[in-house]
């Protein structure tokens, strides 16, 4: 990151938004909700900064949207992280991650994992091409983030 912040991970990211949806607003994210508000974070992120919001983990076109494999690993719902458990150095060190996040959630915490994946099926958007280009529908392929960046809007403080 050319900012000069600490790094953040994917499972770091995914902790955050967790922590506040639960804290914030009483919700408990299953796998699909906190798939597509990450990947909502991702997109706004880079296509803000014009840089990846972690290097650990890439969002796969799977059947049900994008999805971050490495999340998808370890992110078990109901299982909210405690405050000492975030990596609060980092991110009081990256004030526009923690300002997308709690934008994003506020907006979207309370959508559906359906809705959320039907939005997330737009045609046109970066998952659909990523799946139908050619025609032929291709799975766990990594979303170009060419077309994330150019997919989401920029984050406005």
């Amino acid at each position: 990151m050319t900012f000069g912040l600490i790094p953040l991970t994917s499972l770091e990211c995914s902790d955050l938004i967790n922590w506040i949806a639960f804290n914030k607003y009483g919700v408990a994210l299953n796998k699909t909700q906190m798939q597509k508000l990450l990947y909502m974070v991702y997109g706004i992120y880079l296509s803000t900064t014009d840089e990846k919001l972690f290097t650990d983990d890439s969002p796969k076109a799977w059947p049900f949207g994008p999805v971050f494999p490495r999340v998808n690993k370890y992110f078990t719902p109901g299982l909210i992280p405690s405050a000492a458990d975030l990596s609060v150095s980092k991110i009081e060190n990256n004030p526009i991650v923690f300002d997308i996040i709690n934008s994003v959630v506020k907006q979207f915490h309370n959508k559906s994992a359906a809705s959320l994946s039907h939005w997330s099926h737009e045609e046109n958007g970066p998952w659909y091409k990523t799946v139908y280009d050619g025609g032929e529908a291709k799975w766990n392929k990594e979303i170009s983030d060419i077309l994330i960046k150019n997919y989401f809007p920029k984050h406005e403080r």
